[in-house]
């Protein structure tokens, strides 16, 4: 078996395929940096004249392949929330255990279920157990992380309208279509966008189209991207009330299907029985 490094290195007019010949893979070029490659074989013409290279931007574009995603927020959050419960877990299991704390001249005693102590008169046996203050504190604190972590999810969502003027320019109608789109409307655009650059590619090199011909395939992209301000205020409301025990998650879930929030094929019942089998789990953010 032989390893050997290879580059397609693809140019408007041509693909060529580089190698490192056998002889030259483990010597390395110190003074260079780099390894020495070779073409194999000869040159195959680029029939497409052009990279076929398709870029997707699922975020704010800061350069060239370089996108911050809408979702940094809650990916932070999810850090934080798992980084706070492996602290919170391990304050409970040091404080479930009470200490055995006791007043009076010292001496050597035995504890157990089949045992008396007797003590002198001015001593005193007794457990001192955690108040349970803090760790409630904790408990709380994971609480409000699985909130923040749901609107950070929902923020993604939203989607706001500022303009009211029906006389725009084409600038001021692009920037009210971005205000109307969420942050997943938009990546969702984008990458339909990005994917039927994709098949006009596939189709060129194929011969099924010239280059002033559009695709004779499109792709598109359904489903439900944004929902408006109001919305992410009453899903937030609701997620609040089932979080402090206030709603049953069966109505949580038939709010949210009202709302259009959950496609008409989710089925209620089942997932409350699951969520009831699975009870025990520790929920994640």
């Amino acid at each position: 078996t032989e390893e050997t490094t290879r580059i397609r290195l693809v140019t408007p007019q041509f693909i060529g395929i580089y190698e490192t010949p056998q002889a030259v893979t483990a010597a390395y070029n110190k003074k260079v940096g780099t390894f020495s490659y070779s073409m194999v074989g000869e040159p195959m013409i680029n029939a497409l004249g052009k990279v076929p290279l398709v870029p997707f931007y699922a975020g704010e574009k800061l350069t060239e392949f370089e996108a911050v995603s809408p979702f940094l927020d809650l990916a932070y959050t999810n850090v934080q929330y798992f980084q706070d419960e492996s602290t919170h877990e391990m304050a409970i299991s040091t404080a479930e255990f009470p200490i055995l704390a006791g007043k009076g001249k010292g001496s050597d005693i035995e504890i157990g279920p089949h045992k008396i102590v007797i003590l002198p008169a001015d001593g005193d046996l007794k457990y001192v157990e955690h108040s349970g203050a803090a760790l409630e504190a904790g408990r709380k604190n994971l609480e409000e992380l699985r909130i923040k972590a749901a609107y950070c999810g929902l923020k993604a969502l939203s989607a706001d309208s500022t303009g009211t003027s029906k006389t725009k320019t084409a600038s001021e109608a692009e920037m009210d279509y971005i205000d109307n789109n969420s942050d997943l409307k938009v990546a969702a655009d984008a990458f339909e966008d990005s994917l039927n650059m994709a098949l006009w590619y596939v189709q060129r090199y194929l011969g099924e189209v010239k280059d002033d011909e559009p695709s004779k395939y499109m792709a598109k992209m359904n489903g439900m991207y944004s929902v408006t301000a109001s919305d992410v205020q009453e899903i937030g409301y609701l997620m609040e009330l089932k979080n402090l025990g206030q709603m049953r998650l069966e109505n949580f879930y038939k709010e949210l299907k009202r709302r259009g929030t959950l496609s008409d094929d989710f089925d209620i019942e089942s997932e409350v029985a699951f969520a009831d089998e699975n009870a025990d789990i520790p929920a994640g953010a």
